[in-house]
């Protein structure tokens, strides 16, 4: 039952119509008529009003939801709430917390004909698909939606799998490409399920190392961004309710995020400051972080650190789509 799921004192994430993302606090339900929140305004243009329609995300236990609602009133006396149409289905959303893993695993690429066209390196594997790196030198013509295999080994098994291209960029001296596997066997897949449950089980035992050490001394935790994710230290940092600054290095760049009490209140890196700074800082792929325990008292964004990932992931995404699908034009017109 969807009530199951609400709670008072819930924070939640008000996606208007006008692509502002607000956040609040849930206060109370009536089954099947309405929801009651406190009031969320956007300055300005795009303020909230009767009837508009909304989007409504939430992490509870550990798992995110979402579902689209309509304001039906909004009231300032004697407590400023807003009552919201009491939602029909609760959809839950996709996270990155997905059985996605980091790999190094060396792989053939070869045309629908199984003609050779390079050797590439696996990124990360997931169960619907896989990054791949593949020298620019080593591979003159590739295509999007255009239908490819891939081989390599896993769990002493040889797998010879279709795959189609969903994003292709070039950087420096690589393509680094998004397949997506398809046709898939049930033995196939379960293979790949085994090997992702082995790798995260693994990974999730070196986690649960750092925070048992991050639990009983706490002051500082340092490691590598491509063995522990931004994302992952800010949730680590939620769970353990810390207090501090996230330094974080990459290349030539610094930046930091702030956070105290399961919020993070600023960010900053080059120069970009707030959500703009968070974003930039969630896509880092490489490079090393540093955690230092002091009090935090202010800052600019002072938001949830879940809801902070939750509204991140979504922009990210959306930039990629666009990054590929700008690509794909590019191809079809035939620019170099």
């Amino acid at each position: 039952m969807i009530d199951d799921i609400f709670e008072v004192g819930l924070f939640v994430s008000v996606e208007t119509s006008f692509r502002y993302y607000l956040t609040t606090h849930m206060i109370g339900w009536e089954r099947d008529l309405f929801l009651i929140t406190g009031i969320v305004s956007s300055a300005g243009k795009g303020s909230l009003k009767i009837n508009d329609t909304c989007h409504i995300r939430f992490i509870k236990d550990g798992m995110a939801y979402g579902f689209e609602t309509q304001i039906i009133s909004v009231n300032l006396k004697p407590y400023p709430v807003m009552y919201f149409k009491y939602p029909t289905a609760l959809k839950q959303l996709t996270t990155r917390k997905l059985n996605r893993i980091k790999s190094n695993i060396p792989v053939r690429l070869l045309d629908s004909h199984d003609h050779f066209i390079a050797n590439a390196t696996m990124t990360d594997l997931s169960i619907g698909g896989c990054g791949l790196n593949i020298p620019v030198q080593d591979v003159k013509e590739l295509a999007y939606e255009e239908t490819y295999k891939l081989e390599f080994s896993i769990l002493e098994t040889d797998m010879c799998l279709g795959c189609s291209v969903r994003v292709m960029t070039t950087v420096k001296e690589s393509h680094f490409l998004g397949v997506e596997f398809g046709n898939m066997t049930s033995d196939e897949m379960a293979t790949i399920d085994a090997f992702l449950d082995v790798l995260t089980n693994i990974s999730a035992s070196k986690v649960d190392a750092i925070l048992s050490k991050l639990e009983t001394s706490g002051a500082t935790l340092g490691g590598h961004i491509e063995e522990l994710p931004v994302s992952d230290v800010l949730q680590m940092m939620d769970q353990f309710n810390k207090e501090g600054v996230l330094n974080i290095t990459s290349d030539q760049r610094n930046g930091f995020i702030s956070i105290s009490n399961g919020m993070i209140m600023d960010a900053s890196i080059d120069d970009l400051t707030g959500a703009e700074a968070i974003v930039e800082l969630l896509s880092l792929k490489k490079g090393g972080f540093h955690f230092v325990a002091k009090e935090v008292t202010s800052g600019y964004i002072k938001r949830p650190i879940s809801f902070m990932l939750i509204d991140t992931y979504r922009i990210i995404d959306e930039r990629n789509f666009i990054k590929k699908h700008d690509a794909i034009g590019t191809v079809a017109m035939g620019t170099p």
